[in-house]
């Protein structure tokens, strides 16, 4: 019996050794997958997104672009225009993306659907489709969201629940900041230092915040002589008294 009962071991064991070099196998080929799959989104759609440039002779502000791809053209293109444009609002100072670049792609793209090439000029006189997006992305970028007043805890001695106090923040002046956009680049100021303007934008209410918080439902127990009863149900109110649901969230006591 003893030796039938090693043998049984050992031929337990040895499963359970072929399972653990199976699973390690299995994450070693998972890993190398996911590592080969690793290109960032932007990486993917600039791969996705590469044109065929024109089989033709093409030219952009006298520059030949034959032979070239698709974004050594846009290169070749924006060399002359050197880019450090950076946008300030109170203490944040953020970078203005190149508009001069990402206006060129869409030109070039244009062009690009004539196979034939041709001669073409550029001169980012009509700046205001670029100018109105990077004013948006700017004001996000350099705005602070109002904090309203939230829930922090239940005072136990009183009973009732203590808020957190809103908080102002910052709201940019949109108009303004596309207009100095449009000033820099008719100028040619592609270095400016453009300063946002923004103005105090004030958070909800903390009375309107805290009337929203109300009673949803009770639940009433009885104790009776029963101590070790009596003892749980005093456990249970201790542990579920002053707890806090965020919305979405579930409670479960299980």
């Amino acid at each position: 019996m003893r030796k039938k009962d090693r043998e049984r071991q050992l031929l337990i064991k040895g499963c359970m050794l072929a399972l653990v070099l199976f699973l390690i196998l299995v994450i070693i080929l998972t890993l190398k997958s996911c590592g080969r799959d690793s290109s960032s989104p932007a990486e993917t759609s600039q791969e996705g997104s590469a044109l065929s440039m024109p089989s033709g002779h093409l030219t952009v502000n006298g520059i030949s672009l034959d032979g070239l791809t698709f974004d050594q053209a846009v290169d070749a293109i924006i060399a002359p225009y050197s880019w450090s444009m950076t946008a300030v609002c109170e203490e944040k100072t953020v970078p203005v993306s190149n508009l001069i670049e990402i206006k060129t792609r869409r030109l070039l793209e244009d062009a690009c659907q004539n196979t034939q090439g041709g001669s073409y000029t550029f001169d980012f006189q009509d700046m205001e489709d670029v100018i109105q997006e990077e004013t948006a992305a700017l004001a996000s970028r350099l705005a602070t969201p109002p904090k309203n007043s939230t829930l922090d805890h239940l005072d136990s001695q009183t009973g009732k629940c203590v808020f957190t106090e809103g908080s102002a923040g910052l709201t940019v002046d949109q108009d303004q900041l596309s207009q100095d956009l449009r000033s820099a680049l008719k100028n040619k100021q592609y270095d400016a230092v453009i300063t946002a303007y923004a103005s105090e934008a004030q958070p909800e209410a903390d009375s309107a915040v805290q009337s929203k918080y109300k009673t949803l439902a009770t639940f009433t127990t009885t104790t009776t002589n029963n101590a070790k009863r009596n003892t749980n149900v005093k456990l249970a109110a201790d542990a579920l008294n002053g707890t806090i649901l965020q919305p979405g969230e579930e409670f479960s006591f299980n």
